[in-house]
């Protein structure tokens, strides 16, 4: 429907208006649309939806001409949270000039809607943004009983005689759907998901499509919901193959972004066949190419603009030392820059700019931030250039503008989403600043409307106050609702639940661990993506915590072993990511039995990374009674000292591996030095599956018995209280383990005060 060959009429009608008070050379005001909230002047609680309702049917209509820029219904919804508006029972006419400014159009619509008798009358007026003049008004009424959307078709055929468009059918029942139910679920559907309420969403788009299975835009609505909250599910693919289904009575601009995204969602979860890299890269290129055309027509398009820099955000190699995959996180930089100036809370705009600031702000990762463009210090030039201070201040840089996009995020819409995300830019360097954030949110939010923030805080204060964190986590427990939880969503809620489970065994609490696993099956019972259930997984995680804090091994072995038997029959590329990210299972295993078929496995699944693993090679030459091989091996271990000068992350088991292989040859000194090093703020945190913070409360009698033998008995003693403290309410199961820690303060005690031992 273009009116380009309109122009010249338009010019007329519009130029007589006077000065236009801001409006960019060159622009016809006439051109650009937005559509406030109407008036609802009746007590009739039937019409009471036509004030967000004729929002989305007038701009729907207006839309169908490309060449006018309309604003979008979702986008107005932003607009309106941002200028502190939603809500608001009326928008008065300086209110609604203020919304068509933000969003960069010249020509707003407001109205009312009346009921009389039997009748509903809607009254749409048109006024011209920079002077506030009416420049048309229009009128029509329809029964009560009738469907309102042939009205609103007509209304938008009135405004645009301003234009000289011709008189044709727009059809607001032929794009979208013949049912006012569908439609209206839909609308609150909308409004749910601009909220972050994406189960109620969900659940708002499948009645839509309930009431009227051909609703395309219904069906596109709910794919999104799923992207944001459970993507790559069946059910977001299944739903998103039936908008394109009916994608021919689509208004062009939704068109083409389903278009868009149904070639992203394919570059990102594939149709279910065997794919390769370049068939892949492919993918992802397509989806760039259509957001791209679609930002070329409507500069001011934000989800365009997030699909944009989404396709390109996820098409890496996930190799940063190439050039494509920096260059893409910069374009995505961009785009997602772009999304927030046009839509400042856009969810996961604000996400994924997040990530890349922190992936470029790691004290010790290879990435950094050139302004807005990411680099490599693999590349010599820029290793070179970016050295000593410097190197300092853009990772200090990067670190800054993290917690700035969270903080924006927060301020926008306050959602617990956006309060991890502060809370993770503020990691790994400020455990306890990312403490108080997520208290405070904790607070304000209320702990059953925080999500998994309330197992978030026990999480980081367990590397700070590990006895705070039992506490934390208990209170989180206590007011965790599975069904809220499930409801809020969130790809980070599983691994979370994981995570808070080793806080549970880092205290000694088994019971507290059970019930936190219980609560992550209850709320996500299978993975996303797939139809493997969760329970297995959970269970398997558990034995491992329980396995790391001391439970005799032959009652977990069988759980152990068919663990590992399972994720040796996952086929491809997701079993082989499986297996690495879970390799500390075996690892631990190892070190507690000393059973080379566990080493033998770790081996297997790390590949050539197992070179690496010379603490694990000594142990096996120990066990084979071999300790010149073991002592030999030993030497290679990594000064403790040269390790926390250069700072970066530890990974707990392979420390405490190569101090009971240091205890074994006698090397008392250079074993208390490597638990020594240990420091909770510097763990590493790159998988939920490791039990490091469980087994690290376990160092400590260890370390405090080795201060025993070095006649340290001031350093035993503090070692022993504090394993003490944090074991304060320990399992029964462990009980042994507190007992024999008891006794060993006792012993340092009577060997401080010159007391016969065992008095």
């Amino acid at each position: 429907m273009a009116i380009l060959a309109l122009a010249a009429a338009a010019a007329g009608a519009w130029a007589a208006l006077g000065p236009r008070g801001g409006v960019p050379s060159g622009v016809d005001p006439r051109r650009s649309y937005l559509v406030a909230p109407f008036d609802v002047l009746s007590p009739d609680p039937q019409l009471a939806w036509l004030r967000e309702g004729a929002v989305s049917m007038l701009s729907l209509d207006l839309a169908q001409w490309r060449d006018l820029k309309v604003v979008d219904y979702e986008r107005g919804l932003d607009l309106q949270r941002d200028l502190k508006l939603d809500g608001t029972r009326a928008i008065g006419l300086d209110d609604a000039r203020r919304l068509a400014r933000k969003a960069g159009v010249w020509t707003v619509v407001t109205g009312r809607v009346t009921g009389i008798g039997d009748s509903t009358q809607v009254v749409a007026n048109m006024y011209d943004v920079a002077s506030g003049k009416k420049v048309d008004s229009a009128m029509r009424s329809a029964p009560r009983s009738a469907d309102p959307r042939p009205l609103f078709d007509a209304l938008a055929r009135d405004l645009l005689d301003l234009v000289g468009a011709p008189t044709v059918s727009l059809g607001l029942t032929q794009s979208t759907t013949n049912s006012v139910e569908a439609y209206r679920a839909y609308l609150d559907g909308v409004r749910a998901l601009n909220g972050w309420q994406l189960a109620r969403a969900d659940s708002l788009f499948a009645a839509a499509t309930d009431a009227d299975s051909t609703f395309a835009l219904a069906y596109y609505k709910r794919a999104l919901t799923y992207g944001w909250w459970k993507s790559g599910d069946s059910t977001q693919l299944a739903v998103l193959r039936r908008a394109r289904q009916y994608a021919g009575r689509l208004p062009a601009r939704e068109r083409g972004l389903l278009d868009a995204y149904a070639a992203l969602a394919l570059a990102l979860y594939g149709d279910g066949t065997p794919t390769t890299d370049s068939v892949r890269s492919a993918r992802f290129v397509d989806a760039q190419r259509k957001y791209a055309a679609i930002v070329a027509r409507d500069s001011g398009d934000a989800e365009a603009w997030y699909g944009l820099g989404d396709a390109y955000y996820h098409h890496t190699t996930g190799n940063f030392n190439d050039s494509l995959s920096r260059d893409h996180w910069t374009r995505a930089l961009a785009a997602f820059g772009r999304t927030l100036a046009l839509d400042s809370s856009f969810h996961l705009a604000y996400s994924h700019r997040v990530g890349i600031y922190q992936q470029t702000a790691a004290p010790n990762g290879p990435l950094l931030l050139d302004g807005e463009t990411v680099r490599t210090l693999v590349d010599p030039a820029t290793r070179q250039a970016f050295a000593g201070a410097r190197l300092s201040t853009v990772k200090q840089r990067a670190q800054q503008l993290a917690v700035r996009e969270a903080r924006a995020w927060a301020a926008a819409d306050p959602v617990p989403q956006a309060f991890l995300a502060l809370a993770q830019a503020y990691l790994p360097e400020h455990f306890d600043s990312a403490a108080a954030v997520l208290d405070s949110a904790v607070r304000r939010l209320g702990p059953r409307a925080a999500g998994t923030l309330p197992f978030e805080h026990a999480i980081v204060l367990a590397h700070l106050d590990p006895p705070a964190a039992r506490t934390a986590l208990r209170a989180a427990l206590a007011a965790a609702d599975s069904a809220s939880l499930a409801a809020a969503g969130g790809g980070d809620r599983f691994p979370i639940l994981i995570a808070a489970m080793q806080v549970a065994a880092m205290t000694g609490g088994l019971r507290d661990l059970d019930a936190t696993e219980r609560l992550a099956v209850a709320v996500q019972p299978s993975l996303n993506g797939a139809s493997m259930p969760t329970a297995p997984i959970l269970r398997w995680w558990g034995t491992i915590d329980r396995l790391a804090v001391g439970v005799p091994f032959a009652s977990v072995r069988q759980t152990v072993d068919s663990g590992i038997a399972g994720l040796d029959r996952i086929p491809g590329d997701f079993g082989r990511g499986a297996r690495v990210e879970s390799y500390s299972a075996p690892y631990l295993a190892f070190a507690v039995t000393r059973d080379p078929k566990y080493a033998a496995t770790v081996r297997r699944w790390v590949g050539a990374s197992a070179k690496t693993l010379v603490e694990m090679d000594a142990m096996e030459a120990l066990a084979r009674g071999d300790s010149a091989r073991a002592r030999a091996l030993a030497a290679q271990f990594p000064p403790p000292d040269s390790i926390r000068a250069a700072g970066g992350a530890l990974n707990v088991l392979r420390w405490v591996l190569r101090a009971e292989v240091l205890a074994a040859l006698g090397d008392t000194r250079r074993a208390v030095a490597n638990y020594a090093v240990l420091d909770p703020t510097r763990f590493s945190d790159a998988s939920a599956f490791d039990p490091g913070l469980a087994l690290y409360a376990r160092t400590f009698p260890a370390r405090a018995r080795l201060y025993e033998q070095l006649g340290q008995p001031d350093s035993a003693a503090a070692a022993y209280e504090r394993f003490l403290a944090w074991w304060k309410d320990a399992d029964p199961a462990l009980q042994a383990q507190v007992r024999e820690a008891q006794a060993g303060l006792a012993r340092v005690r009577d060997a401080r005060a010159g007391q016969p031992v065992g008095r």
